[in-house]
């Protein structure tokens, strides 16, 4: 099986795997499928809710495979620290819906945190 192995040419080829170039395009269409996923997620457990009242078992969770997700993202930006901006967009400002004007200034300067978009440029700056 091993006869033919060359670890030079193994290595030079498998160097690559695992490289994700993250552009603005992929980053916002994750970020966005995150937040409708969640959405999903909150609606399939109120729909589980009204149909199955006093099952507190078989609940639907995803939370797993988010959270790893996340992570890559995180780890991929640059931004897997306690003060994530990454958290910070999803879970403190509802991927965006409570950013209010004046609210983050990075190196003296305004910056917008209301969608995906603006969180990319965030990253890129900060």
């Amino acid at each position: 099986m091993f006869e033919d192995y060359n670890k030079e040419e193994y290595l030079s080829h498998n160097l690559s795997l695992g490289i994700v170039v993250f552009t603005k395009e992929l980053f916002c269409e994750t970020i966005n499928e995150i937040e409708r996923q969640l959405t999903h997620d909150h609606e399939c457990a109120i729909a589980f809710q009204k149909i199955l009242p006093n099952d507190h078992i078989s609940g639907y969770d995803s939370h797993w495979i988010l959270n790893q997700m996340i992570k890559i993202i995180q780890i991929a930006m640059n931004d897997n620290h306690e003060h994530s901006w990454i958290e910070y967009y999803m879970w403190e400002l509802h991927f965006g819906r409570k950013w209010k004007k004046g609210m983050i200034k990075i190196k003296g300067k305004e910056f917008k945190l209301q969608i995906a978009a603006d969180l990319w440029d965030i990253l890129n700056v900060a």
